[in-house]
């Protein structure tokens, strides 16, 4: 195996890419091999999604998609982009709905929010932490999700789109996932560092609308912000990034 290159993000696993009898390979490094299995079985009977190759008891191999960046296959308006993406993000979260039930996430959120509590700077907020957690809705749809469905884990080839990096947590809402989402159309996110986000937010704003209607209108301000709070413990050596979702977290706030 010839290591290629080692990603770097705000997931906390450690992914590779590798070399492998003249085939191309990502491996990630994770103890839950089987939880991320169960939910690729379920995902990849309707939707396109990297392929697992092999599980190990510590590690994930699966075939490496070679395709372009959402960020770059948005960079220009075009109605025809943007219905095609927003199908694929609708038809994702149908899948996750048919196999969701209602439970009470409040020992989850709670529990999360206290470890969030203690790692980032609360002084820079402008409310409570205590008061998020009133404000939050509890009871949610639990489901096999893809735990961070952010445009960075989706991948363009030749106009067909692939999910990659399924990141299943205790935080398993439809709910959750959608909200997460909201960090890119609702905060731009992934284009955090372009100088022109202008287009990016027209559609952005666009694909919103796309999905939201589609999806029961499960936009919620408090779990965007729940979910732009989760990023910050892994943001503490980016200042930059750090100051971007204070400011955007903020600003949802008021």
């Amino acid at each position: 195996m010839k290591i290629i290159k080692k990603f770097s993000g705000y997931s906390g696993s450690s992914v590779l890419l590798f070399e492998e009898n003249n085939c191309f390979y990502v491996q990630k490094k994770t103890k839950i091999s089987n939880e991320i299995y169960k939910i690729y079985k379920i995902l990849a009977k309707d939707l396109d999604i990297a392929k697992i190759i092999n599980i190990k008891s510590n590690a994930i191999n699966m075939e490496y998609i070679n395709g372009i960046e959402i960020r770059q296959f948005l960079n220009s308006y075009n109605e025809k982009k943007i219905l095609n993406l927003s199908k694929y993000i609708n038809s994702y979260f149908k899948i996750i709905k048919k196999n969701s039930f209602k439970y009470d996430f409040s020992n989850e959120i709670i529990n999360k929010i206290k470890s969030i509590g203690r790692v980032i700077n609360k002084s820079k907020l402008i409310f409570d932490l205590e008061d998020l957690f009133i404000r939050m809705p509890k009871i949610l749809s639990k489901s096999y999700i893809h735990g961070d469905f952010t445009f960075d884990n989706m991948i363009n080839v030749n106009n067909k789109f692939f999910l990659i990096d399924i990141s299943p947590t205790n935080l398993n809402a439809l709910e959750f996932d959608y909200n997460k989402l909201m960090q890119d159309l609702k905060s731009l996110w992934f284009v955090r560092n372009s100088y022109n986000k202008l287009d990016y937010q027209i559609i952005c704003q666009k694909i919103f609308e796309n999905i939201d209607k589609e999806t029961n209108r499960m936009y919620n301000r408090y779990l965007n912000i729940f979910m732009l709070l989760r990023i910050l413990p892994y943001a503490k050596n980016n200042n930059k990034d750090q100051n971007f979702l204070y400011n955007e977290i903020n600003k949802l706030w008021k």
